[in-house]
C-alpha cells in the first residue's frame, strides 16, 4: 500500500487465515497436533482511508514525545509495553476492522465462536464504519475494566458525539444519543434497557438484545464483581481476600486481579467446583443436526439446570413445554449430572466410595406413611442457600442522565465502579414455600429419581429482615412471593425485560443448584428398617389356611427397628472395572451388598 504522498490512501483488500496454536512442544514447532482453531477473514476493498500519522501528545502514554512515537512504530515495540491498553493502537493510527457482529449467524454468542476449530469468514462482516474516512473503525475491548471498556481513546463524555474514532462506551455499543446526551436508543443483553456506561455488557455493536432460536430471552453469563455481563462459561470461585477492601481496585471483586490467586490456602474441591452444574453455561448445540431439526448454531442457549431460565413462560406447578427452554425437551438437561459424582468432603470427608453418607434423600416422603412428613434435612440444606436477583433497572445509575457526574447516582447502578450498590439483591430461601414443589411431584404419585431433579424445583426467595430491596410497582421484588407466582416473578411478561429479573444472568440462576446438588441424592445408603414379629399358633379344631381369632392366639411377640448399610466393597474381586468396560454386562447396583449396623428391641 502506497502512502507515500496524500493524506488518504485506497485499501485493495484481502483474505486473511488466522491459525492458533498451543504453547506447548518445541519453541517455533507448530503443526497439527498444536492447531487448537483457525479463522478466515475477508477484509473487502475500501477507501480513501486517512494516511496514518505520527502525533506527539503529551497526555499519551504511548506517544508523549517523538523518542517514544518511533519507538511505537515498531509492533513488537507495543506489545513489550505490557500495557495494551495505551500501545496496541496509538494516536494517528489508521484501523480497520471485520467484526463478528449481531447480524453473524452466531449473533454475538462468542462462546460459539471459540467452539469451532474452523471458523468460515460468514461469521465477519466490516464494521460498521469500515468505509468512512474516520481514523478508528474497531471494537476491541479491554476485559480489565468497562468504564474504559475498548481500546479507543477514551471513554469521556465529549466524545459522545464526536466522529474522529474517539469513542464512548456508549457510542461503541451503538447507542443513538440526542440531545443533551439523551439516550434514544440502547443496545446490549436486554433489548431497550440502558446499561450504564461502567457495566456495557461484552457483546457487539447494536445487539437489540441476546434471543435465541425460538424469538425469547436467551441465556448469558453475569460478570463476577465489576466484570461486565456477556457470553461466558462461568467462572468458578478461585479468589480469597487479604487486601483492602475498601479501595476501589482492591479486594475480592478488584477488576486488576484477585488479591489471593496465588497463595493456594483457601482452596478445596468444592470451592474449586461444587458441581458439574458449573458447566450450565457452556452452549448446548453447536452443531447442526437437521434430522432431528435442530440449527446450527444456536446462539444464547446454554445448557440448562435450573427451572427458571429467561425464556420460560410455563407456570411453575406445570410441567414445561419445550419451548420454554432447548434444555426441557426429553430427556431434560440436568440429567446429564447423573454422570458426576461429588463427594462430601466439608467439613471432612465423609463420603466413602460409591456411598451417599452425608447427603439428605429428596424423597423425603414416608411410605405408606404419606402422612408423615419427614422435611427436617431438606429444610436444613436449604437454611444455607441464597438466590441472587437483579432487576433491569440497576443497570443504570438510578435517577442520572447521560454524561452526570453526581457521585450519588452511582449508588444505584449494578456495577458503579466507585460506589456499593445501596439495594440488596441475596434473598434466603423460603423452605416451607419451597416444599410445595417437592410435594406436587409426591401429589401426582411420583417420586425423585436423580437427584439432579432438584433443577426442576423453584427455590422460592425470601427477602431478609432490615435489608432495602428495589421496588417495583406492585410491591415486587420487596414482597415474598410464592411458589405458584415464581415464573412471573423471575421474568414477568416476555414481551418486556423491564419488569422481572431479567438483569440476572444464566450463572446467578443456577448458582443454588450448583451447591445445592452435592448434598442431595435419591438412594439413601442407610435404612431404618422397623418390625413387628409374631409366633402364631393354631387351634387343631380350625383350618389350618385361616386364622381364627376365637380360638388362635399369638404365643409370641417382639418389635424393635434395624440399622442397615447398603455398601460397596472396592476389594470385591467380582467388581467389574466400569472404566475399561464401557458397556458392562451388569449395573453397579448388582454390587451393593447389604450389612446391619445396630438393631434396637422395643420393650416396653
Amino acid at each position: 500500500m502506497d502512502v507515500s504522498a496524500g493524506k488518504t490512501f485506497l485499501f485493495e483488500g484481502g483474505d486473511l487465515t488466522i491459525e492458533i496454536h498451543t504453547g506447548s512442544g518445541p519453541a517455533g514447532k507448530f503443526g497439527d497436533e498444536t492447531l487448537v482453531q483457525t479463522f478466515h477473514l475477508d477484509f473487502p476493498t475500501a477507501g480513501p482511508w486517512p494516511v496514518p500519522t505520527v502525533r506527539v501528545d503529551s497526555a499519551m502514554s504511548s506517544n508523549a514525545n517523538w523518542a517514544t512515537a518511533v519507538n511505537r512504530m515498531n509492533l513488537q515495540a507495543r506489545l513489550n509495553t505490557k500495557n495494551i491498553l495505551n500501545n496496541i493502537i496509538c494516536y494517528g493510527d489508521t484501523v480497520r476492522s471485520v467484526v463478528s457482529g449481531s447480524s453473524s449467524p452466531i449473533q454475538g454468542d462468542y462462546r460459539l465462536l471459540c467452539a469451532l476449530k474452523e471458523v468460515p469468514k460468514e461469521y465477519f462482516a466490516p464494521h460498521e464504519d469500515y468505509n468512512s474516512p474516520i481514523e478508528e473503525a474497531q471494537s476491541l475491548r479491554h476485559a480489565g475494566s468497562t468504564y474504559a471498556g475498548h481500546y479507543g481513546r477514551s471513554h469521556q463524555v465529549p466524545y459522545l458525539t464526536t466522529n474522529q474514532g474517539r469513542q464512548h462506551v456508549w457510542k461503541m455499543a451503538g447507542y443513538e444519543i440526542g440531545p443533551d446526551k439523551a439516550v434514544l436508543k440502547s443496545y446490549g443483553l436486554l433489548r431497550d434497557v440502558k446499561y450504564w456506561e461502567d457495566c456495557q455488557p461484552a457483546v457487539p455493536r447494536k445487539l437489540n438484545g441476546a434471543y435465541n432460536t425460538d424469538g425469547r430471552p436467551g441465556d448469558w453469563d453475569t460478570g463476577t464483581g465489576r466484570i461486565e455481563d456477556g457470553p461466558y462459561i462461568n467462572k468458578i470461585d478461585d479468589a480469597g481476600v487479604t487486601g483492602n477492601t475498601t479501595k476501589e481496585d482492591d479486594g475480592y471483586f478488584s477488576r486488576i486481579g484477585f488479591t489471593e490467586e496465588t497463595t493456594g490456602r483457601f482452596y478445596s474441591p468444592n470451592r474449586q467446583i461444587c458441581s458439574a452444574v458449573a458447566f450450565g453455561s457452556l452452549p448446548s448445540v453447536i452443531h447442526a443436526d437437521p434430522l432431528d431439526g435442530i440449527p446450527a448454531p444456536a446462539p444464547w442457549q446454554t445448557l440448562l439446570f435450573c427451572p427458571n431460565p429467561p425464556s420460560r413462560e410455563t407456570p411453575s406447578l406445570e410441567e414445561p413445554k419445550p419451548g420454554d427452554h432447548f434444555g426441557f425437551r426429553p430427556p431434560h438437561d440436568h440429567l446429564l449430572l447423573d454422570f458426576f459424582w461429588m463427594p462430601v468432603v466439608e467439613p471432612y470427608a465423609i463420603s466413602e466410595p460409591g456411598s451417599t453418607a452425608g447427603k439428605i434423600n429428596l424423597n423425603s416422603q414416608i411410605m405408606p406413611f404419606s402422612y408423615i412428613e419427614r422435611n427436617t434435612g431438606i429444610h436444613a440444606v436449604l437454611r444455607s442457600s441464597r438466590i441472587s436477583a437483579l432487576p433491569a433497572d440497576l443497570a443504570w445509575a438510578k435517577d442520572a442522565l447521560a454524561g452526570d457526574d453526581d457521585p450519588t447516582k452511582g449508588e444505584g447502578c449494578y456495577k458503579s465502579r466507585d460506589k456499593w450498590l445501596n439495594y440488596e439483591t441475596v434473598y434466603g430461601v423460603n423452605a416451607a414455600e419451597t416444599m410445595k414443589g417437592i410435594r406436587n411431584r409426591f401429589l401426582k404419585g411420583d417420586i425423585f429419581r436423580s437427584a439432579s431433579e432438584i433443577c426442576e424445583i423453584f427455590l422460592v426467595p425470601q427477602p431478609f429482615a432490615g435489608r432495602t430491596y428495589y421496588t417495583h410497582p406492585g410491591g415486587l421484588p420487596s414482597s415474598s412471593p410464592t411458589y405458584e407466582s415464581m415464573v412471573s416473578w423471575w421474568n414477568g411478561d416476555l414481551g418486556t425485560q423491564k419488569d422481572g429479573y431479567e438483569l440476572t444472568g444464566d450463572n446467578v440462576r443456577e448458582s443454588p443448584y450448583n451447591h445445592l446438588y452435592p448434598r442431595l441424592t435419591t438412594k439413601s445408603n442407610t435404612y431404618t428398617v422397623h418390625y413387628r414379629v409374631q409366633t402364631l399358633k393354631k387351634a387343631r379344631s380350625s383350618s389350618a389356611a385361616t386364622w381364627d381369632e376365637a380360638v388362635d392366639f399369638v404365643s409370641a411377640e417382639q418389635r424393635g427397628s434395624v440399622l442397615l448399610e447398603r455398601y460397596l466393597d472396592p476389594n470385591n474381586e467380582k467388581l467389574p472395572d466400569f472404566i475399561k468396560n464401557d458397556f458392562p454386562e451388569d449395573a453397579l447396583d448388582d454390587h451393593y451388598g447389604f450389612r446391619v449396623i445396630s438393631k434396637r428391641t422395643f420393650a416396653p
